[in-house]
């Protein structure tokens, strides 16, 4: 919710992953603690969550081999959950 009591309303990128799925909105109410701790992480009050060494070696390694063919790259910005739900052939490259 806004600070003026209305709904936020969903982005398209969202919408297009979330009603193919049929996953359903889920309303999370945070108390005023909750929403002061979220607040001090935003301005550096409370130290933000740092990835270890080994957690970015792990991901540099997943994304080492990592190709799109040009016709995926093409389609994402349109069709977002269709083409991430898809599996790319890694030997086309476009």
């Amino acid at each position: 919710m806004k600070n003026d009591g209305k709904l936020l309303e969903p982005s398209q990128f969202v919408e297009e992953i979330r009603q193919p799925l049929d996953i359903k909105p889920v309303t999370i109410r945070l108390n005023d603690d909750e929403k002061t701790r979220f607040a001090s992480l935003r301005f550096g009050i409370i130290q933000k969550p740092v990835l270890e060494q080994v957690e970015k070696d792990y991901i540099s390694r997943l994304l080492q081999n990592f190709a799109m063919n040009r016709n995926c790259f093409e389609q994402l910005p349109r069709l977002p959950a269709e083409v991430l739900l898809q599996q790319p052939d890694p030997g086309a490259i476009g």
